[in-house]
């Protein structure tokens, strides 16, 4: 009955036990699994980011980037306020999908394929927060005015309050169009505006592989790339969020070739991991 939260604060590198992102990731799930999550917070330019983002996001913990020790009781206050604001814990989502519907990839969030049926867990919900998972799918094509049954839902959680298991369920249903138009005018604008955050996320991981294996150019061109998509999708939908994060990712693509790399790196670690879990600070 109490939030189990390990703090990890490091200005360097592994050296002891598990030293690779990999090793430390796999550490990271079974904390997970145990119901510990694990806040990662990189001090100065000297530490492994691979590694502290890995843990942290396969941990559904946080991670910092904290330039100068003054900044760290800040980071803390944060920490011990988001800790005091927990009001469930051992999430478990389970996704069920209808006759015609192959469930392909979860995109932000760890978790299991079954078949039809998929599987999250997340450590803990905070109050006045959402939290969403977004579920990649292949579709049989269908009649134009045809209904189907898209998904069944349902969310187990531990009350803090109660201290007893609640349950919500839902469902999603789909239809079949061959208009264009209608499609479009039915497009849910902030589901999709999170669709494309998690997807242009995405890409700028790819870019910080592609920075590390030498390839400066390739990463600078994704990155711009990456930015002129989010701007374009953050008119379409209106979104505050996207239009920032596209100005992010131009500053990426200009430090890809600078001096500054490696402290851009890790500012882009801390972003990813944000935008993957809706990370509360």
């Amino acid at each position: 009955n109490r939030v189990n939260r390990v703090i990890l604060l490091s200005d360097g590198l592994a050296n002891v036990g598990p030293e690779t992102p990999g090793e430390l990731g796999d550490f990271g799930e079974i904390l997970k699994r145990r119901g510990i999550s694990v806040t990662t917070i990189g001090l100065g330019n000297g530490y492994n980011a691979d590694l502290m983002y890995e843990l942290a996001a396969r941990s559904d913990g946080n991670h910092s980037f904290v330039e100068s020790p003054s900044q760290l009781a800040g980071i803390f206050e944060k920490e011990f306020d988001s800790l005091m604001a927990v009001v469930a814990q051992d999430v478990e989502v389970r996704i069920n999908c209808g006759p015609g519907i192959k469930p392909v990839r979860i995109m932000n969030r760890n978790g299991e394929i079954y078949g039809s049926n998929v599987v999250i867990n997340l450590n803990q919900i905070y109050s006045r927060q959402e939290q969403y998972v977004i579920l990649e799918v292949a579709v049989d094509p269908g009649e134009a005015g045809e209904k189907r049954k898209a998904a069944d839902v349902s969310v187990n959680y531990l009350n803090m309050k109660s201290q007893k298991t609640d349950t919500l369920q839902g469902n999603v249903s789909m239809a079949f169009t061959e208009t264009e138009r209608e499609v479009i005018s039915n497009r849910d604008r902030k589901t999709s505006a999170d669709v494309t955050l998690q997807i242009a996320t995405e890409k700028n991981e790819e870019a910080v592989r592609l920075r590390d294996e030498g390839k400066t150019d390739e990463a600078q061109q994704l990155l711009n790339e990456n930015a002129l998509f989010l701007e374009q999708a953050a008119e379409e939908y209106d979104s505050e969020e996207l239009y920032q994060y596209a100005q992010d990712n131009f500053d990426n693509a200009d430090a890809v070739v600078s001096e500054e790399w490696e402290k851009e790196k890790k500012s882009m670690r801390e972003s990813q991991n944000r935008n993957k879990s809706q990370q509360i600070y």
